[in-house]
């Protein structure tokens, strides 16, 4: 049995096998609208503006419940949290299969369901970053790249689950392994370390000015302060004083756009240039299966010691938005489609494993789950912001190209908001030894 005192070696690597299938798990559910949505449409009668609708519903969600989850990370920690969510995405999943209406529908699919999901990243992300110290970017990376995997396979199984045994059946299926990932989910032991002499006499001194105040009391503050100051601290706005986390909040927004409109139209692209649907489907197996090898790759390069990760993370960003409007070259000819899925996926599995390292960097890992939240909150915005305006831009053109290259331009922007965190670090270093 594991002990939960302190994280041995073994232990620390079990958990990064455990957040491996949590994220397998978020990414099922991220693909799980893609892949249904057509039979969706079909049988609730759905228009398609309104299943798209349900799409970015179910996308925002799923990213703005970061910010919730973040406080009660702190609070409770990641094993129950993890549990938490684990329950609540299996209940609105499962109901999903037996509703009949598009209310119920947008309910439990497209709001608990996604609750539940959303909510998985945050505690998944941070127990690998607790349990880390030297090999952190390595474990993160190999952590994340279920995320990657969950690309790769989720859109083969999850067709031909619906095929065999139609959505409802495939939807039921998907709630049983989400039950099954509460097995993994209990290897999220906490990282304790043993108390030494210095904490002990710290814990006497707080307990004499305990004493102190039971037996002279404070007024307490006006109730209004309390409470501003409490919504404050729950979430995490204190860290927005940190000018470092200020810039990568700042770049956070841009960046997200031509991931976010490759990931969601990339096979809708493919197929509207001319390049068979049976082929079109291979696009998010391709990402999936790059995007796992960047995943590894960032791990390896950003523990080295020669490398600063911020500016690390701001050049892989920048080459990804690159690769964006680049896209938009490939035309009729799936080898390019493929080819250039190939190369985006690398540096968008690079970016999307180092961004909760460069943020420990940034914050430490005390306040890398309220970080993590104001993340996911504008990444949430960007999900909802960027692909109706993608939609808007193909009626406008009738094309998804002017679409890419604006979003893979708003990128590049992004990447290089990001890449002024390192100068701005060093001068403040410089300021703070005068």
């Amino acid at each position: 049995m594991i002990s939960e005192d302190q994280s041995c070696a073994s232990g620390k690597w079990l958990v990064v096998a455990a957040a491996f299938f949590l994220h397998l798990l978020h990414s099922m559910h991220i693909h799980l609208t893609a892949i249904l949505l057509r039979d969706l449409s079909d049988a609730f009668e759905l228009p398609l503006f309104v299943a798209g609708a349900l799409a970015a519903l179910r996308a925002g969600i799923m990213m703005f419940v970061g910010v919730l989850a973040a406080p009660v990370v702190d609070r409770f920690g990641c094993r129950r949290v993890a549990f938490g969510c684990l329950l609540i995405c299996a209940f609105g999943t499962f109901v999903t299969a037996f509703v009949n209406d598009r209310y119920s529908l947008f309910l439990f699919y497209g709001v608990i369901s996604a609750v539940g999901a959303g909510s998985i990243f945050i505690p998944t992300s941070v127990i690998v970053q607790q349990h880390f110290t030297t090999k952190r970017a390595l474990a993160a990376g190999i952590a994340s790249s279920g995320l990657s995997v969950g690309s790769l396979v989720s859109t083969p199984f999850i067709h031909q689950l619906s095929a065999f045994y139609g959505w409802r059946g495939a939807v039921i299926i998907v709630t049983g392994i989400t039950v099954q990932m509460l097995v993994p989910a209990m290897l999220y032991f906490p990282v304790r370390t043993p108390p030494n002499r210095e904490s002990l006499e710290l814990s006497a001194v707080e307990d004499k000015k305990k004493e102190s105040l039971l037996e002279h009391p404070s007024p307490p503050p006006p109730a209004r302060e309390s409470l501003c100051q409490k919504f404050i601290s729950v979430f995490g706005l204190r860290l927005l004083s940190n000018r470092l986390l200020l810039l990568f909040l700042l770049a956070a927004l841009p960046l997200e756009c031509g991931i976010d409109v490759y990931i969601y139209l990339g096979i809708s692209r493919a197929i509207d240039e001319g390049v068979k649907p049976v082929q079109a489907s291979f696009v998010n197996s391709a990402l999936g299966l790059s995007s796992f090898c960047g995943r590894i790759l960032s791990g390896f390069v950003g523990s080295a010691k020669c490398i600063n990760r911020s500016l690390y993370f701001a050049v892989v960003c920048i080459f990804a938005g690159v690769l964006v409007c680049l896209s938009v070259l490939a035309g009729s000819v799936f080898a390019l489609h493929i080819a250039f899925t190939i190369a985006f996926g690398l540096f968008f599995g690079q970016q999307h494993s180092l961004y909760p390292t460069v943020l420990v960097d940034l914050v430490s890992t005390d306040g890398l789950p309220k970080a993590m939240g104001l993340v996911q909150v504008l990444k949430g915005i960007s999900a909802f912001g960027c692909l109706p305006f993608s939609g808007w831009l193909y009626d406008l053109t009738g094309s998804f190209r002017m679409a890419f290259l604006v979003m893979g331009g708003v990128t590049i922007l992004g990447g290089f908001i990001a890449a002024t965190i390192a100068p701005v670090s060093w001068i403040l270093k410089r300021r703070s030894q005068r």
